[in-house]
């Protein structure tokens, strides 16, 4: 009689064991869950997440290429090495002297020029932040005499 009932017993918990199993499949089925029976680790529930990365990109409001002083400098490098390729194609030796003196003191422009106008950019960057320089009687001495 002791047999029959853990037989019994082991028999009921065969049965509700497979119930549960079925019901849990059936679960991830219908619901689009993932089923992980072995209760193991798995990057899934970081990987169902929205991703987030537009969101981002849309906080920065410049485009880089149009507004980075960076790559401005760049491009205004890459545009004048290739016009001086250009006129050493064109030009022989005797006028290329005279080019070259008139390219380094152009160089030695473009590179103030190309200076002030990065140091303006980068303000104008700062203050769209909101992080640019005090306006005047605002600062730290005005500060320190109102006090």
């Amino acid at each position: 009689v002791a047999s029959r009932k853990m037989a019994s017993g082991s028999l009921k918990r065969l049965v509700s064991s497979a119930v549960t199993l079925g019901v849990t499949e059936a679960r991830a089925r219908i619901f689009g869950h993932m089923l992980n029976p072995m209760g193991q680790r798995s990057p899934h529930k970081i990987l169902r997440k929205k991703l987030f990365g537009d969101k981002v990109a849309e906080w920065y409001p410049y485009d880089i290429k149009n507004e980075d002083p960076n790559v401005l400098a760049r491009e205004e490098q890459v545009y004048f090495s290739e016009t001086f390729l250009g006129m050493r194609k064109k030009h022989d030796i005797g006028t290329m002297s005279v080019v070259l003196e008139w390219l380094c003191y152009v160089r030695l422009m473009q590179s103030r020029v190309l200076e002030f106008l990065w140091r303006i950019s980068k303000l104008e960057m700062l203050k769209r932040r909101d992080k640019g320089p005090p306006k005047k009687g605002h600062g730290k001495r005005a500060a320190k005499r109102n006090k």
